[in-house]
C-alpha cells in the first residue's frame, strides 16, 4: 500500500506544542527518556532542504537531545528571512500558495535521514516512542519523498501505512509539528536509551526467527560515498582473514537484520554500516576504522549498551589507507 497523500482526513486529536512540552504521555516506558523538546517560532514559510515548506502560527516542536540546544537555535534554517537564497547550505524560499495540513505532523527533517544508521538512530526512534500517538490518537510522520526501505522499517516497527505521509516539493502550512533533528536519538546525552528500545523492538518483531550461520562480516560503503578510495584492498584484507565482504545498501532490510543478527564479529570504516551492529547479539566483535581526528560516541555508548565487544582501529584520516599499516594494527583482532 502506498503512503497518503493529502487531502487527508480531518485529526482524531490536537496536539497543542506547548503542552506538548509537558505531557507525561510523549514519555516512553522507563528506563528509556525523551531529551528535551524547546519550542520554535516561524513568522513565514520557508524551505528545508530534504524536508518541505513549514509553518504553523503556533511555532514548531524540535525534538532533541543536547540540553540547551535551543540557544543555538539561530543557526538553524528555519531562521532565515524569505527571499533570501543560500546556495552553499541549499535552503532556498519558494513564494506560492500554501496547502494546509490540518493534521498534527511528525516531521523527519533533517538531512541524513535517507541513511539506514541515521534514520534508525532518529527517525524510526522517535516514531516508535510517539507509537501510542500515533496509532490511538491520529499523529501523522511526514517525509520527504521516502524510499521503500524506510517505509518497509516503519512497518516492522508497527507503524501503519496509513499514518504516513509523503511530502514533495511544495508549500505546506502545519497546523503543528514536531521535528526531528539529526541529533534527536544520539546518545550523547541519552546513553543510547532511544536506540536500544529502536532495536530492542524491531527484532522483537522481525527477524529473530531467522537463521543464518555465524558470519564474519566487513561491511562496505561502496561508491562515491565510500570513506576510503582504497576501500577494495582494505576489503580484500579482511576477506583473507575469512571475512564475507558485503554491500548491506544493496540488500533488502530484513536481510540485513537477519545477516546482522547472526554475525559474530562486523568490521567497517567510521559510519559505514555500524548502526547494524545493534540488532548483533552480546559478546559479538565490532571493529571500526576510526579517523584520527574523529569521534563516535553515539557508537560507542550504544555498543556498550548492546553488551559488543567494540575495537576502535585508529587510521590516519587520507583517501588512501596504509593497508600494510592496518595489517599490523589489526594482527590478533581478527
Amino acid at each position: 500500500m502506498e503512503p497518503e497523500h493529502y487531502p487527508a482526513p480531518a485529526p482524531t486529536v490536537s496536539l497543542n506544542p506547548s503542552a506538548l512540552r509537558t505531557n507525561s504521555f510523549l514519555s516512553p516506558p522507563r528506563p528509556y527518556s525523551f531529551g528535551p523538546f524547546f519550542l520554535a517560532k516561524l513568522r513565514s514559510p520557508l524551505y528545508l532542504k530534504y524536508c518541505n515548506l513549514v509553518a504553523t502560527p503556533d511555532g514548531v516542536l524540535i525534538h532533541e537531545s543536547y540540553p540547551n540546544r535551543g540557544a543555538t537555535f539561530g543557526k538553524w534554517p528555519f531562521t532565515y528571512l524569505p527571499g533570501i537564497e543560500s546556495t552553499d547550505e541549499g535552503y532556498i524560499y519558494s513564494p506560492g500558495p500554501a496547502v494546509d495540513v490540518p493534521d498534527d505532523v511528525l516531521i523527519v527533517a533533517h538531512s541524513s535521514a535517507s541513511v539506514f544508521g541515521h534514520f534508525v538512530m532518529d527517525s524510526l526512534s522517535v516514531a516508535i516512542s510517539l507509537r501510542r500517538q500515533i496509532v490511538q490518537r491520529g499523529l501523522k510522520i511526514a517525509l520527504f519523498q521516502p524510499q521503500q526501505w524506510m517505509l518497509d522499517l516503519l512497518r516492522f516497527a508497527g507503524i501503519p501505512q496509513t499514518s504516513i505521509i509523503t511530502l514533495s516539493e511544495r508549500i505546506v502550512r502545519f497546523r503543528s509539528a514536531i521535528i526531528t533533528s539529526a541529533l534527536a536519538a544520539q546518545t550523547t546525552y541519552t546513553p543510547g536509551s532511544l536506540a536500544v528500545e529502536t532495536f530492542d523492538h524491531l527484532r522483537r518483531r522481525t527477524f529473530l526467527r531467522a537463521r543464518v550461520p555465524p558470519l564474519k562480516l566487513f561491511l562496505r560503503r561502496g561508491g562515491a560515498t565510500a570513506r576510503m578510495s582504497n576501500e577494495s584492498e582494505v576489503a580484500d584484507l579482511f576477506a583473507e582473514a575469512g571475512y564475507a565482504v558485503l554491500s548491506p545498501h544493496k540488500m533488502s532490510i530484513p536481510t540485513q537484520m537477519a545477516i546482522a543478527s547472526g554475525a559474530v564479529a562486523v568490521a567497517a570504516s567510521y559510519g559505514s554500516g555500524h548502526a547494524l551492529s545493534g540488532f548483533m547479539s552480546a559478546g559479538a566483535t565490532v571493529i571500526e576504522l576510526l579517523p584520527s581526528d574523529a569521534e563516535d560516541n553515539w557508537f560507542i555508548r550504544l555498543a556498550a549498551r548492546r553488551h559488543l565487544n567494540h575495537r576502535i582501529v585508529v587510521v590516519e584520516r587520507s583517501a588512501n589507507v596504509d593497508v600494510q599499516s592496518l595489517k599490523t594494527q589489526l594482527e590478533g583482532l581478527l
